[in-house]
């Protein structure tokens, strides 16, 4: 039922429609066919554990697939607006507004692959969860992690160099002891402008969930794919 569910987000169907699929899928059990109540009630029991898994999975097949060896790994967020409703007090009035959600990815820019993803209220902090998904990501080693002034703090790019990626995180305008933080302190004098800049390509990402394209479907110049590859090897 966990593979039945997630293949009716992966199809963009509904469930009623996923129900009248299944008999073609040829999937083995020796039981009823399900209907389309019972195929959301599995959807909403899927663990977020086995969800990161079936992504953390997928990403490994894309990336063997790419032949991708080395590169630049991105991270960032946006806000969904959901169809459901809440009460907020506004100018002491209350009033009622959508529920507004955040999705968090971590992304390899050089072939828009989503290596680990998280979805948070609309005013969680991103460095918090950027730390979280750093943490999920394994070794990659020699790879530049790229991030906005809001992944900036002297945690994330510890855990960027513990995976052995250099971090290239836009940082915040800070004075006093947090400045000279040990881990701040490095990424600040070999932030590297042109390979930030492509913290751009991420609005591919997000355009490709908010259009239903596939990721990737935004073509590139041949200069900006140059441009990308070589980023790494170029100076401050």
């Amino acid at each position: 039922m966990a593979l039945v569910s997630v293949l009716t987000v992966i199809l963009g169907i509904s469930y009623r429609n996923m129900e009248s699929l299944l008999h073609m899928l040829k999937l083995p059990w020796q039981e009823p066919i399900p209907d389309h109540s019972t195929i959301h009630e599995a959807f909403k029991h899927n663990s977020e554990a086995y969800l990161n898994r079936v992504l953390s999975k997928t990403a490994a097949l894309c990336s063997a697939e790419s032949c991708w060896v080395k590169g630049v790994v991105a991270s960032d967020s946006t806000g969904v607006k959901t169809d459901r409703i809440q009460t907020a007090e506004l100018k002491m009035q209350k009033t009622r507004k959508a529920i507004t959600l955040k999705w968090h990815v971590v992304v390899i820019l050089d072939f828009n692959i989503i290596l680990t993803a998280k979805i948070t209220d609309g005013t969680v902090n991103d460095s918090r969860i950027g730390g979280s998904m750093l943490g999920r990501l394994p070794r990659l080693e020699g790879h530049v992690f790229d991030a906005d002034r809001g992944y900036d703090s002297n945690r994330n790019c510890m855990l960027a160099y513990e995976r052995g990626m250099k971090p290239n995180i836009k940082q915040r305008k800070t004075g006093g002891a947090n400045k000279e933080l040990r881990f701040r302190k490095k990424p600040a004098l070999e932030f590297h402008v042109t390979t930030y800049h492509f913290q751009g390509l991420m609005e591919d990402v997000f355009g490709a969930l908010e259009t239903g394209a596939e990721v990737g479907d935004e073509v590139q110049t041949e200069a900006d794919a140059e441009a990308l590859a070589s980023g790494l090897d170029c100076g401050p």
